[in-house]
């Protein structure tokens, strides 16, 4: 996956929180942002 992306879009938010804790625990890079109240676009790199 070196020099991918991915982008997970979501409308719960406790996904964002699992997948920014998945990220720290296999050292991917994450970056996460709420687009529309409600729903958050996440970033995934390693």
């Amino acid at each position: 996956m070196s020099g991918k992306k991915i982008l997970l879009v979501t409308d719960h938010s406790l996904a964002v929180q699992n997948i920014e804790y998945y990220c720290s625990l296999n050292n991917l890079e994450y970056k996460s942002e709420e687009v529309l109240k409600g729903v958050w676009e996440i970033t995934v790199s390693k």
